[in-house]
């Protein structure tokens, strides 16, 4: 692959995780707290 490709390729992938990442992080969280109540003490 020539350099110029593959360093777009590279941005396309880390601009495409950056995008996906938080919303993923957040349904998990979501369900966490379903599964596991925090404790009020």
């Amino acid at each position: 692959m020539q350099p110029h490709k593959k360093f777009a390729y590279d941005v396309g992938i880390t601009f495409l995780a950056s995008v996906v990442t938080p919303p993923i992080g957040f349904v998990i969280t979501i369900a966490l707290e379903r599964y596991i109540p925090a404790r009020a003490t």
